[in-house]
């Protein structure tokens, strides 16, 4: 069975609003939320996972819908979301034409009781109006939806920033869906042309460095270009904590295929949020990809919309407003309820304390910290039909190929048929208790083995923490765990699977959490995901471990090859560290 595992954090530290209505004494609000290397955090340092949903209604009317009390924020809490996605208008906020004088005080209402019930908050300009004069005549209400800021999104930052710039439980979304434009001007800003008239708009990258200013330490969620979707071909960004928004929605050009050509390709750089999604048929499929991949490679998904308004994207049963769902909201609202239910151990904290050791491989393999086979010798057991040779090791682009191919070897007693790559850090770095992590893509094809595991320096293997192993003939599934001998001298292993569509499909950042102030405990991880923990006394080592990455062919477990594996194969190591 997949396993649908993430890191919900749950927000229930006692606080209040940073805006100008405060929530009821005694109520509890969200925890904070920062940005740290491409995660998302919370104030103890935990990955954070935003689960959620969009409340629309205040882009286009003055005082909302009348939804936005402390009751309607706790039912979303009851799904198991964390975050909720305001929807405003710079015009109104703004009092554009003296049309909405209180509307700061309605949304500083909605900010707050929407703390107060323990979510976090994204203020998002959904709608503007550039052209206020033209709108009045027409019955003006908030504005629309136009391709990019103008000035008034601008003043509106300035503005909005004076009240919660030193809010910690915000994300500011800088404008909801840049669309019709060029990439340049998506990033810089320029002359954009509509059926209402021409304006200049104001860059993404503008309103980064404003918020950067008035915010210092707030996350700025920045949306792509092509209705806030796709990143590939915008220019790159200067500023700090930034977020990637995207929107997901069931249309034929936006497949999970491509979502990594799309934005996933940034994903090491930035935390990428699917700030609206949906699918328009009433179905699941698109909805249950979004899900799954958000929650486990990205950081997190906020469904459009929590209205009961009777639409094909309601959450909610028209009408219903106590958390009910709709048809189309009741499997979304089971899949939050299990992600939010499915973490039982804490999150992890992202690696701290002293770095001990790292290889970034931008530089050919340093031989000072790495040999290229086992302190014993070139082979290994298990029946394998591999001989680790050094020829068979490389920093190519910055990354470590360890390959795998056919060869002419001898080898006494055996018969293997293959070359292969290997490292270790035996006799040059070990370590006990830490935080180990590296970002690895592994090869796929029958026979083949790649694994990251853990070895003493002292006497004969008696002790062995795999990291990962992985059997190429199954790449869905990775393995981890311990083998020890007991106090009769039997060899004893403990450990399990855990599995996902494709670990051979790109890089993913696999570790484990083996801390000294967790001497009886042991944590494994993928993509910041919890997969296995264990505390029995026996399988906790208390000696010093050395590192090894190797890609095995053949043996008693993964089988021989055969004619449809892959040769030459190539188990990618991208960065290795080690915290303690």
């Amino acid at each position: 069975m997949k396993q649908l595992l993430m890191i919900i954090t749950c927000l229930l530290a006692l606080g209040g609003s940073c805006g100008p209505v405060q929530a009821a004494a005694g109520t509890q609000a969200a925890s904070t939320v920062a940005v740290q290397g491409n995660h998302l955090v919370d104030g103890s340092g935990h990955v954070l996972v935003l689960v959620g949903a969009t409340r629309w209604a205040l882009e286009f009317s003055c005082h909302g819908d009348g939804h936005d009390a402390l009751a309607d924020f706790q039912a979303m809490r009851s799904w198991g979301m964390n975050t909720v996605r305001l929807t405003l208008s710079s015009a109104y906020w703004l009092n554009l034409a003296g049309r909405c004088p209180d509307y700061q005080q309605t949304v500083a209402r909605a900010i707050a009781n929407a703390e107060a019930a323990g979510l976090l908050v994204v203020p998002v300009v959904q709608w503007s109006e550039v052209f206020p004069t033209q709108a009045s005549a027409a019955g003006w209400h908030g504005g629309q939806q136009y391709p990019m800021p103008d000035a008034s999104v601008r003043q509106f930052w300035q503005s909005f920033l004076r009240v919660y710039g030193h809010d910690p439980h915000l994300l500011a979304e800088l404008f909801s869906e840049p669309h019709d434009i060029s990439t340049e001007a998506w990033a810089h800003g320029g002359s954009v042309s509509t059926s209402n008239g021409t304006y200049q708009a104001v860059g993404v990258q503008e309103l980064v460095s404003l918020v950067n200013q008035l915010a210092p330490l707030m996350p700025v969620i920045v949306s792509g270009n092509e209705w806030g979707y796709r990143f590939n071909g915008t220019p790159a960004l200067t500023g700090n904590h930034l977020v990637l928004g995207t929107h997901p929605y069931d249309y034929r050009d936006k497949q999970p295929s491509t979502w990594t050509q799309d934005f996933g390709f940034l994903a090491m750089q930035h935390p990428i949020v699917a700030t609206e999604y949906g699918e328009f048929d009433g179905g699941f499929h698109y909805d249950q990809q979004v899900i799954r991949q958000f929650s486990s490679q990205y950081s997190g998904m906020l469904a459009w919309a929590w209205v009961a308004s009777g639409g094909n994207t309601d959450l909610l049963q028209a009408g219903s407003w106590d958390g009910t769902p709709s048809a189309y909201g009741t499997a979304i609202k089971s899949a939050y309820v299990v992600l939010a239910s499915s973490q039982s151990a804490p999150p992890p904290p992202l690696p701290h304390g002293a770095l001990r050791f790292r290889d970034e491989f931008h530089t050919p393999l340093d031989r000072t910290r790495w040999q290229t086979c086992y302190r014993w010798g070139c082979t290994g057991g298990n029946g394998e039909l591999e001989q680790y040779r050094a020829g068979q090791v490389h920093v190519i682009g910055d990354k470590l190929d360890l390959r795998a191919q056919e060869c002419q070897v001898t080898v006494p007693g055996k018969a293997p048929m293959y070359c292969s790559g290997m490292v270790t850090s035996a006799g040059y770095f070990s370590f006990e208790y830490g935080y180990v992590e590296a970002r690895v893509k592994v090869p796929a094809g029958q026979g083949l083995w790649p694994a990251m595991w853990l070895l003493p320096i002292l006497g004969q293997p008696v002790t062995e923490l795999d990291v990962f192993e992985l059997l190429g003939n199954d790449p869905h599934t990775l393995y981890a765990g311990v083998h020890w001998r007991d106090a009769t001298g039997l060899h004893r292993h403990a450990g399990g699977a855990f599995t996902e569509p494709n670990f051979a499909a790109g890089y993913h950042v696999i570790a484990v959490d083996w801390r000294a102030d967790r001497a009886d405990h042991i944590a494994w991880y993928v993509d910041g995901q919890l997969i296995r923990t264990t505390t029995h006394v026996d399988e906790i080592p208390h000696t010093p471990l050395y590192l090894i990455f190797n890609l095995a062919v053949g043996g008693s477990w993964p089988g021989n090859p055969n004619a449809s594996t892959p040769l030459p194969a190539d188990y990618l190591i991208d960065w290795v560290r080690v915290w303690q």
